[in-house]
């Protein structure tokens, strides 16, 4: 391969890495946002149980009895925070796959570097 091809082929990949490392930080970006949105419904679910307990609307005898109620009476939240963990899986493997794409992209371009310079050097 010759000198000029491998340039060009340096210079795609530089370009390449360039979107590579957009797209990396819009996946994380993403990926935090679903975490923070979990946690803060996680927080209101949880502030939301308490208040119930401490205003005595949940019966039972006991804390498995009283621990029943909560889901019943919780689940259209329960549900939602399932939901929202969900998303944060998935928009945590996006990053992952992002952070994935970006470092194959680096070592092509190393790649081109190591090759250009042998070139250079022989």
């Amino acid at each position: 391969m010759d000198a000029e091809r491998l340039t060009r082929m340096g210079l795609e990949f530089v370009d390449a890495l360039a979107w590579r490392a957009a797209d990396l930080a819009e996946a994380e970006s993403e990926a935090l946002d679903a975490r923070l949105r979990h946690r803060a419904a996680k927080a209101a679910l949880d502030l939301a149980q308490a208040q119930a307990l401490t205003e005595g609307r949940v019966e039972g005898r006991n804390e498995a009895q009283r621990k029943a109620a909560l889901t019943v009476m919780f689940q259209d939240e329960l549900d939602e925070l399932a939901q929202l963990q969900a998303e944060a899986d998935r928009a945590a493997l996006a990053a992952q796959e992002a952070r994935l794409e970006y470092d194959v992209t680096r070592y092509q371009a190393r790649m081109v570097e190591a090759a250009l310079r042998a070139l250079g050097n022989s």
